[in-house]
C-alpha cells in the first residue's frame, strides 16, 4: 500500500477537442493514499502546442521557465506539507491541502483573492497576458498589499517605486498600473469598494515612450529573400518570415484557413479577425506573398500553412539571420515591424497600414511604423530637391 500521495500535472483534463487558437486549464491532480482524487486549478490556460505531455511542462512561450517554476513550487509546497505529516505518522488529506493552499490574509476582504478569481474567469485573454496579470498579484503580496483596505495612495506609490527599482521600461510600468486599475474598476462596479477609495484618483502614471522596435531595412530584406538555403525546414521558416514581411500578419494569425482567402477578380486577399484583439484585418497578397502561398499551401480549406510552434520558429530565425549576415535579433514579431516600416517607406498611408495590421488604435501603428534615420534622410533630401 502506498504511503504517499501522487501528484500529476494535467492539461485539458476533460480532453475537450481544441482548435490551435483555443486554450485549456492546467490542473494539479492529487491521488491520496485512499485512492480519492482532488484537482487544483493552477490558473494557467494554454494553447495545445504550449504543453509538453511527455514532460508535463510548458513550452513555446517566452514565460515558460517562470510558469514551470510556479508549477514546480506548487507541487513542492504540497510535498513539503506531506513530509511533515509523515513525520507524525499521518497521511495527506483534502483538508490538509486546502489549509496548505490558504495564504495569510487571503479572506473575503482580500483584493488579491478577488483579482485572482477575476483573472481565472477571463477566457478571452492570451495565456501570456494571464500570466502577467497573475504576476501582479504576486508583486502586491510581496509588498503586503493584500486587502481592499491596503489600496491606498501611499501603497500604489510604493508599488510604482518597486517597479522602477526593477529597472522596467516606463511603458511596462504604465501597463502594469493599467492592468491593476482594470481590476480595481471591476471591484468598484461590483460594489466591493467605493469609487472614492480608488487610489488612482490621486495618482497619475506617465505612459512613457516606446523604444524603436527592431525591423529590417531594404538591404536586409533583400538578403533574407534572396539567400539560398538548402535545408528544407530552414527554407520553410524563411518563407514564412518573408510572407509576414509582405503581409504584416502576426504569427498567431498565420494559422488562417483557406476559407479566409478571398479571390476578387483574380486578386488574392486574406480577411479575418485578429486572435489578439478580435479586430478585423484585410490584406492584399503581393506577388512575393502569393508565390509563397502557392508553394506551401496545403490542400483543402483547413489551415493553409503547417507552421512551426513560435518558439521553434524564432530559434531557427536566429540561424537564418546568421546565414544572411544580419546582426539584428529577428523574431516573428520583427517581420510585422518590418512590414509596417516598409509600407510607410513606400508611401502607404498610415490609416491603410492600420487596417492591414488590424490595430485598434492608430497610435499602435505609429509605434510600429516609426521611420529609421535612412528614410528620414532620404525624405528630407527629396523635399530639398523639390524646393529648387
Amino acid at each position: 500500500m502506498r504511503t504517499n500521495a501522487i501528484f500529476n500535472l494535467i492539461f485539458n483534463r476533460k480532453k475537450i477537442k481544441l482548435d490551435p487558437e483555443d486554450t485549456a486549464l492546467v490542473q494539479l491532480e492529487i491521488i491520496f493514499v485512499d485512492q480519492l482524487k482532488m484537482y487544483i486549478s493552477t490558473g494557467i490556460y494554454l494553447h495545445p502546442d504550449q504543453w509538453d505531455k511527455k514532460h508535463k511542462s510548458v513550452i513555446n512561450l517566452s514565460t515558460a521557465g517562470a510558469i514551470n517554476k510556479k508549477l514546480a513550487d506548487l507541487t513542492g509546497k504540497l510535498r513539503t506539507a506531506e513530509l511533515r505529516l509523515n513525520e507524525q505518522e499521518a497521511h495527506l488529506t483534502r483538508r490538509d491541502v486546502l489549509e496548505c493552499m490558504e495564504e495569510p490574509g487571503m479572506k473575503k476582504n482580500s483584493f488579491v483573492s478577488f483579482m485572482l478569481l477575476e483573472i481565472a474567469k477571463r477566457k478571452e485573454i492570451h495565456v501570456a497576458t494571464r500570466y502577467r496579470h497573475n504576476l501582479i498579484t504576486e508583486e502586491l503580496k510581496g509588498l503586503n498589499i493584500i486587502n481592499f483596505s491596503d489600496l491606498t495612495l501611499r501603497n500604489v506609490q510604493r508599488y510604482d517605486e518597486y517597479l522602477k527599482d526593477k529597472k522596467l521600461e516606463q511603458t511596462t510600468v504604465f501597463k502594469k498600473h493599467s492592468n491593476l486599475k482594470t481590476y480595481i474598476h471591476k471591484a468598484i462596479d461590483l460594489e466591493l469598494m467605493k469609487h472614492e477609495q480608488n487610489p488612482y484618483l490621486k495618482f497619475e502614471v506617465v505612459r512613457g515612450k516606446h523604444k524603436i522596435r527592431t525591423r529590417l531595412d531594404d538591404k536586409e530584406m533583400k538578403a533574407i529573400i534572396k539567400k539560398e538555403i538548402k535545408d528544407p525546414e530552414l527554407a520553410f521558416v524563411r518563407d514564412m518570415y518573408v510572407f509576414q514581411m509582405f503581409t504584416g500578419i502576426s504569427y498567431r494569425d498565420m494559422t488562417f484557413t483557406g476559407g479566409q482567402l478571398k479571390n476578387n477578380s483574380g486578386e488574392l486577399w486574406i480577411e479575418g479577425l485578429r486572435k489578439k484583439n478580435g479586430e478585423y484585418y484585410s490584406v492584399f497578397l503581393l506577388p512575393e506573398a502569393e508565390r509563397i502561398l502557392k508553394k506551401h499551401r496545403a490542400p483543402g480549406n483547413d489551415q493553409v500553412f503547417d507552421i512551426l510552434p513560435q518558439f521553434d520558429q524564432n530559434r531557427k530565425l536566429k540561424i537564418i539571420a546568421g546565414l544572411c549576415g544580419i546582426e539584428k535579433n529577428i523574431t516573428t514579431h520583427t517581420a510585422r515591424h518590418t512590414a509596417a516600416s516598409w509600407m510607410i517607406r513606400k508611401g502607404v498611408p498610415i490609416t491603410v497600414i492600420r487596417d492591414i495590421l488590424g490595430h485598434t488604435k492608430l497610435d499602435t501603428t505609429l509605434i510600429y511604423a516609426k521611420l529609421d534615420n535612412k528614410t528620414i534622410m532620404e525624405e528630407m533630401k527629396k523635399a530639398n530637391r523639390n524646393r529648387k
